[in-house]
């Protein structure tokens, strides 16, 4: 008898306990933007329960009793907590404040530079990855009649190296294949049977050029980025090409939103020739109020310069970046409802561009402030900065690239007889 009425109360007190647990389900959404945000963490009191939202915001935990305190964290935004008292007739919905920090607060300083080609007098032209290697061309002992091509691991040790025919450019297609280029025309080349491989030359005639503006293969589909003459209109079109005549569907237009109220005018703008007038602006008798031609059209050409814009996967997700404002915009690949990403850089920065490193995938800022470049570490789902690297000792660098979680760039000495050498450095200062 006993027993019975044991079993009668446990089963009693698991009903009760089951009857209590409440699954409460929503959206977590940014307060700026009303942009759903993934990857957001959620715990209950002392962590009983856990989870985290989907890249649509939402999210589903379970409570076992009430009241319940949810605390919502991202990295990027300001954390929050809710109170649950009764069980709510809907999913509930939850805005979150962005963080607002300084980039110049995280900054790192300091580390160790490694110089390649060491001991060769070598003055670096161009350089390009390639998987495990690095393919590097330039002039031996700094003279222009001496061409090279070397190749080199990522240690700046020499595997082989071979004359470059006059050729001291390199580019890499979205194949992955690299090519030796000159003005006019370019070379494949590969490392193979334990030897440089030299393709036959081809002029920049015909499909050489789309291969230049080929961004991305994806099964039948290409992503191409067609620039137009003016420089400061872009158009990212996708072209299927199983189809017989191929008909391109734009999926972006990048150019300066500040200046252009739409893509039309900024498609259709042109620049004109500065104008020929009686006397210099700013000879005798210049009316600075007056309408003078050569003003409007000497800042037209200053202002209205190339707009600098790259396309990059990461995940299933594309990025498209602009440098006019700093713009961020993310694509699922259906390239469907973009979300423009927030990108915060200081106050009177110069230059900014976005890398990628094609090994770990991770997206960087690139910026010069005071003379000095800065690389800072982006977060690709929220734009957030996560960590600043402030490139010391080296004013002025050039081609600067991220590859396999290091940076590389070439920099020129000041004294004329400093050659132009090729450095890296671990990105974060170690």
């Amino acid at each position: 008898m006993k027993i019975y009425l044991f079993l009668v109360i446990l089963c009693v007190t698991t009903g009760n306990l089951l009857f209590g647990q409440k699954i409460i389900t929503g959206t977590i959404t940014d307060a700026k933007t009303g942009q759903p945000i993934g990857s957001v963490n959620l715990s209950t009191e002392k962590g009983k329960a856990t989870t985290a939202t989907n890249q649509n915001g939402q999210f589903s935990i379970t409570i076992n009793r009430m009241p319940a305190t949810i605390k919502f964290t991202h990295i990027a935004y300001e954390s929050n907590s809710v109170i649950i008292s009764k069980f709510p007739g809907e999913p509930l919905e939850i805005m979150l404040e962005p963080k607002v920090k300084s980039i110049k607060e995280v900054v790192i300083e300091g580390g160790k530079y490694n110089q390649v080609l060491r001991r060769e007098n070598f003055y670096v032209s161009d350089y390009e990855f390639d998987q495990d290697k690095m393919w590097v061309v330039g002039y031996a002992d700094k003279s222009i009649l001496k061409p090279q091509l070397i190749l080199l691991d990522l240690n700046g040790n020499i595997i082989e190296k071979m004359p470059a025919e006059g050729r001291t450019k390199l580019f890499k297609d979205a194949l992955g294949w690299v090519h030796l280029m000159d003005a006019k025309s370019m070379v494949s080349v590969e490392f193979k049977d334990q030897e440089i491989k030299i393709g036959e030359p081809r002029d920049f005639t015909g499909w050489e050029q789309n291969l230049f503006d080929l961004q991305l293969v994806l099964g039948k589909n290409g992503i191409f980025k067609w620039v137009y003459n003016n420089g400061i209109y872009v158009e990212y079109v996708v072209v299927n090409f199983s189809d017989s005549v191929a008909i391109p569907t734009v999926i972006h237009q990048s150019y300066d939103r500040g200046k252009f109220g739409s893509a039309a005018p900024a498609k259709t703008f042109r620049h004109g020739s500065i104008p020929d007038i009686p006397s210099a602006p700013w000879g005798f008798g210049y009316d600075p109020n007056a309408n003078v031609p050569f003003i409007n059209r000497a800042f037209e050409q200053i202002d209205y310069r190339p707009i600098v814009t790259h396309l990059y996967r990461y995940r299933n997700n594309f990025l498209i970046f602009e440098d006019r404002g700093c713009n961020l915009y993310k694509y699922d690949l259906t390239f469907m409802n973009p979300e423009k990403l927030n990108i915060v850089v200081p106050k009177n920065s110069k230059n900014p561009d976005l890398l990628q490193d094609p090994v770990s995938g991770g997206l960087y800022l690139y910026y010069t402030l005071s003379g000095y470049a800065y690389l800072a570490s982006i977060d690709p789902f929220t734009g957030a900065t996560q960590y600043t690297r402030k490139m010391e000792n080296f004013l002025w660098i050039d081609q600067l690239k991220v590859y396999n979680n290091r940076v590389w760039f070439k920099q020129q000495g000041t004294s004329g007889s400093a050659m132009m050498n090729l450095y890296s450095t671990d990105l974060t200062g170690n």
